[in-house]
Parts: C-alpha cells; sequence; structure tokens
C-alpha cells in the first residue's frame, strides 16, 4: 500500500527572518511529476528526479532552497549557497550575459549529495549526459585570453590555461561560470550574473574567519555519500538529530538518511560531496575559487581550490593547475554590508559629507548641556566652504560661506577646524588663536586628551547633536584606524567629482558601475573625472569622495595645501613620547605616492569627516 506524507514547502524568507510555512501539500511516494497547482503559478518549474529508494519521498520546494541559509564569507557579505554541484551538457541553448546565445545547458544538481564520478571521463563537446568537473575559468566566455576556456575543455598542456588572469574579478569577471551564463534551477532558469564562485580569501573567512566557524562544519555522510557539511551562521539543529562539528570529524560522525537530511537542508545546511578530480581519484573534494595564483613573469597556469579528504581541511590553502576538472559551487549574495574596515573586526560608514558649523541656532551635548550653534553634514560629498573665492556653499540669505569670516557670531557655515574644538571645555569651533598653548589639555577630569580624542567629549561626534543624530552617534577616526582604511591602492584614488577635486575612498563590497572606469593610487585629480550623474552612481555603490580644500590660516588665508582632514590621534615622538602642541592629519595631493599622515599644530585648520560604527 503506497503511503503518504505531508510535504512541507520551503518557505522564502526575508534576509533576515524565516517567514511563516504555507500549507502542506500532500504528494505521493516517489512522485516524479510537478502537480499542476504548482505549474498554474510557475510553469518554468522542473521535476525532482524518481525517489532514490521507494521510502523516500520526492520533496517539492515552494520558493528558492538557496533563501534559507546565510554563510558570512568576509566581514561584508553574507551568501546563500546553490542547490546542488554545477553541472552542463552539451544538449540544448542558453543565454550569456554578453547577449550571446552558446550550446549547451547549465544546471545545479537535482540534490546537494548528487555527482556525476566516473562519467567526467566522457567529457567533450558532443557528449549528452551531464558533467559535473571543469577547469578553471571555463565558462565558455572567449574573452578569457586562452585557447581552455569551454566546459569541455581537458587539454592536459599548460599552455593552453596560462594568462595573465588571477581572478574571475574586474575585466575577467565573465570567466565565472555563474556570471556569464544562465544556468537552470530547481524551478526556474536564473539569468546570467545571479550566482558567482567564491574567492580564495571567502572560501578561507567560511572556515576560518566567520564567528565560531570551527562549530559550523563537519565531515559526513548523506544519503551514503561521503563529503563536508557547512552549517550556516544561525544555525538550528532539527529536533532528534546530532551535529559533530570540526576539522577532526570523521565520515561517520555524522551520517544522515534523504529524511533525516531534508530536516537539516530545511534549516539551511549544505553539503559538499566528496566528487573527486576528473581522471585522477574519487576520494577527494576539490572546489574551484575564483581566485588564481598570482603570476611568475606575466602569466599563471594554477590556481587557488578548497580540498578535503578524510584527514585534511584546505580552506582554499590549496593550488593546482587549472586543467584539472574540480567541483563547482556557486553562491548569491544575499546581505551586503556597504562598509569601510577599520581593524579589530570593526566596519565604518563614513558621515554623507563634512562637518559644518553654524553660530546660528542651538543643539544637545552629550553632558546635558544645551549650546549655541548648530553642527550639521554638507549635502554633498564635494561641499566645501573655502574662502571668498573657493567654496561652493551659502547660507540661508544666498550669501557665499567663507572659513575666513568663522566667529562667535558668524551665522554662515564654516568646515575647518582647530584640533578637538567640538564645543567642550571651551575648545568652541571657531577658535582662531595662534597660541599653541591654548591646546595643550593634558588630562582634564581623567581624560587623555594628548591620546585619541575619539573616545572623549573632545570628539565632535561624540559631544554634539549633528543634524538629528544625538550626540555619540559619530565619531572621528583615529590614525590607526585610518592605516587600515588606507591598505589597498586600488580602493583609493584622486578624482574630480562634478568639477571639485579630492580623494576617493572605495569600501571592500565595491562593484564599479557599468560604463565607468576607475584607476587607484598613484595618479592625478584628471585621471578619475565624474559628472554628477556619474558620481551619484559611484555614491550609491558606496564611494566616499573627500574634497581638496583651501586651509584657512590667518597668516596667509590663499595658502593652499591640498587636502586636510583631522584624526582623532594626538601627535607622538620619539619613543611614542607625546607631542603636546601637535595632532595627526591626514592630506593628499598629487606630489606624494600615497595618502599621507602629518604631525601638525592643534591650531592649525582642517577639514572634518566622522565615521559611525556600523559593525
Amino acid at each position: 500500500m503506497r503511503r503518504f506524507l505531508h510535504i512541507f514547502f520551503c518557505c522564502c524568507i526575508s534576509l533576515q527572518s524565516f517567514a511563516q510555512p504555507k500549507e502542506p501539500l500532500l504528494l505521493t511516494w516517489g512522485t516524479t511529476e510537478v502537480p499542476d497547482s504548482l505549474k498554474k503559478t510557475n510553469p518554468e518549474r522542473l521535476a525532482y528526479p524518481t525517489a532514490l529508494e521507494d521510502e523516500v519521498p520526492v520533496i517539492y520546494c515552494d520558493g528558492d532552497l538557496e533563501e534559507i541559509g546565510l554563510f558570512s564569507v568576509s566581514g561584508t557579505r553574507k551568501v546563500a549557497f546553490s542547490p546542488g554541484n554545477l553541472q552542463w551538457t552539451s544538449l540544448g541553448t542558453h543565454r550569456c550575459a554578453d547577449g550571446t546565445i552558446h550550446p549547451g545547458t547549465w544546471r545545479f544538481a537535482p540534490n546537494q549529495w548528487e555527482f556525476i564520478g566516473h562519467d567526467n571521463y566522457n567529457i567533450s563537446e558532443t557528449y549528452t549526459g551531464w558533467i559535473d568537473l571543469f577547469g578553471w575559468a571555463t565558462s565558455d566566455w572567449p574573452g578569457s585570453g586562452v585557447s581552455a576556456y569551454h566546459p569541455y575543455s581537458k587539454m592536459y598542456t599548460d599552455g593552453a590555461w596560462r594568462s595573465a588572469n588571477t581572478g574571475m574579478s574586474g575585466d575577467y569577471k565573465y570567466c565565472d561560470w555563474g556570471q556569464y551564463n544562465d544556468i537552470k534551477n530547481v524551478w526556474s532558469t536564473d539569468s546570467a550574473g545571479t550566482w558567482y564562485t567564491l574567492s580564495r580569501s571567502e572560501w578561507e573567512y567560511l572556515f576560518t574567519g566567520r564567528m565560531n566557524a570551527e562549530e559550523h562544519y563537519g565531515r559526513g555522510r548523506v544519503a551514503g555519500i561521503t563529503g563536508m557539511i557547512l552549517l550556516p551562521d544561525e544555525w538550528e539543529l532539527p529536533t532528534g538529530l546530532s551535529f559533530q562539528s570540526g576539522s577532526e570529524t570523521t565520515w561517520d560522525d555524522n551520517s544522515y538518511t534523504v529524511r533525516e537530511w531534508r530536516q537539516m537542508e530545511g534549516n539551511g545546511a549544505v553539503f559538499l560531496p566528496l566528487a573527486g578530480v576528473r581522471g585522477i581519484t574519487i576520494g577527494q573534494g576539490v572546489y574551484r575559487s575564483s581566485t588564481g595564483t598570482a603570476s611568475y613573469g606575466s602569466t599563471s597556469s594554477t590556481a587557488w581550490c578548497l580540498s578535503f579528504d578524510e584527514t585534511y581541511v584546505k580552506d582554499a590553502s590549496y593550488s593546482n593547475a587549472r586543467m584539472f576538472g574540480y567541483s563547482v559551487r556557486l553562491v548569491k549574495i544575499k546581505e551586503r554590508l556597504v562598509a569601510f574596515p577599520v581593524g579589530g573586526g570593526r566596519y565604518v560608514r563614513f558621515a554623507p559629507g563634512n562637518l559644518q558649523y553654524s553660530a546660528e541656532g542651538t543643539h544637545l551635548c552629550a553632558d546635558g548641556t544645551t549650546q549655541p550653534g548648530t553642527w550639521r553634514f554638507a549635502e554633498h560629498q564635494w561641499d566645501f566652504v573655502g574662502d571668498e573665492e573657493n567654496g561652493n556653499v551659502f547660507d540661508s540669505n544666498g550669501q557665499k560661506c567663507n572659513n575666513n569670516l568663522r566667529g562667535e557670531n558668524y551665522t554662515g557655515w564654516i568646515d575647518q577646524y582647530s584640533w578637538g574644538t567640538s564645543g567642550y571645555n571651551g575648545k568652541t569651533p571657531w577658535l582662531t588663536n595662534n597660541n599653541n598653548a591654548d591646546f595643550v589639555w593634558g588630562l582634564v577630569n581623567g581624560e587623555a586628551v594628548h591620546g585619541d580624542i575619539d573616545t572623549t567629549w573632545y570628539d565632535w561626534g561624540a559631544y554634539n547633536q549633528i543634524g538629528n543624530d544625538p550626540p555619540g552617534t559619530w565619531r572621528t577616526i583615529t590614525k590607526a584606524q585610518f592605516d587600515v582604511l588606507t591598505r589597498s591602492n586600488s580602493l583609493q584614488g584622486l578624482a574630480t567629482v562634478n568639477g571639485v577635486e579630492g580623494h576617493v575612498f572605495l569600501p571592500d563590497e565595491w562593484e564599479l558601475p557599468d560604463g565607468l572606469s576607475w584607476t587607484g593610487l598613484p595618479q592625478d585629480y584628471d585621471v578619475n573625472v565624474y559628472t554628477l550623474e556619474e558620481w551619484e552612481r559611484m555614491e550609491a555603490n558606496g564611494a566616499v569622495f573627500f574634497p581638496k580644500t583651501k586651509n584657512f590660516a590667518p597668516a596667509n588665508p590663499n595658502i593652499d595645501i591640498f587636502g586636510n582632514y583631522w584624526t582623532a590621534t594626538g601627535a607622538t615622538g620619539l619613543n611614542n613620547t607625546p607631542v603636546t602642541t601637535s595632532a595627526v592629519e591626514i592630506f593628499f595631493s598629487p606630489y606624494y605616492y600615497n595618502i599621507n599622515r602629518n604631525n601638525t599644530y592643534r591650531t592649525s585648520k582642517s577639514c572634518v569627516r566622522l565615521i559611525q560604527y556600523v559593525k
């Protein structure tokens, strides 16, 4: 007698929480056809293959399997895994990202534990079966620069794979299988660009960098198939099941029937089967990364991979020839934090513009007082006050603002300040005194103001309400944090934005808008030039712009020392001895190889760009 089972749909969820399950659908054991009720709502759905055995139900999912579990692969990115390993056949045709139609069909394995095995030996341009072990960057994109770019490429000659490409990104992003090809998913076809291949650093972060990483993976068996089990960041073990984690686990430590695995999978678990290496062995799991090894000379023919077997786990610390056939497991981005790393696992976002002050109005302060004046951020990132001739900021009466007019009663806007002039302890933002002794504070109420002021009320953001943001919402970046921010020359550079010269910083999660160009340091202001519309697209992807401004100096108001911004750090000399009359500022110009730090008298007037911790 045929038995029945209520099969629940796997429901789509938001990026933060699970949705409530829908009403269950009654299906018979071994069903292989999609019910008419499902076809009506999504006619492109594909049926799962026949069940492995009579008592194993075929399970349909009303939504994407990849919507369930999220995995951190960097401090700013979470991804979901595809429902199975990538497969290709010469049958059919598919659309590619460049608008061309290519022969063959890409799909994901119908179940996470499925792999092709020895039939990969049949790889060829005309083989009508499925293959799932691929050479590196074999997306079928002809612009890869090598002759071995087809999914069926198997040439065992080093020269067919050697190229200057060391990563499936930027100009080479179409080398990535998921970025170039339409791929059939369980129920539908995903457009090119939906999926991508993890980089070496992302595989490493998944296994060693995310919180409690060692507790979120382990060896095991699913439906009798050995492989590696990955658990999402937020994991709840199904009732009645167990899981042992870590690099020392064995295949026998975690063994699940199909029925049990469906419960694990329903809570977001991912399984990477031990699918082997084409032509060599099936006792090893090797999964492609998007990262090629560094070039020796001008080209390279090897790439980094995730590799594991019964004795070791090499989290992308394994490199081998690009011509070998390895597994591919794609992911899609589900959460992206557009932020900047500043060390210690912390990430920040920058204020929307430079800090500005006017004597008009009042504002709340961290000590509970109400002080005269108003703080705000510039309306646009390229806005700066300047002096009589330079600048693009105007007051409410349409009068051009001028830093040279600073004073207790000046109701225009200023944006250059002496160090630590938050208004606390008499250090007002309009101070113009050239006597450095007025800025030697030492210890005030136990506060070490010769160090980093970001933890004191001398910090502009810590002490003041800015716009509608309460005191303490924002902080001044420290020198140590700025050193981390500027480690990559490719993510910073000089630019001209809407006619204003300055310096651009790009976040870790940076994607260059289509049709635009970018050149990192070193270069000049005229290399990266963006119109207002172009910059709005850059800004929407997280780019930050520090405008170059005229520096206010009473002795010479017209002196131009490029772009100058305070850090929260007091200056130190030999043996780290505090220099109580100076503080660290950053400055940039085309005459220096990189953005610079400098010990500057605290009486100097520089701009302030605040940060907010987001992680």
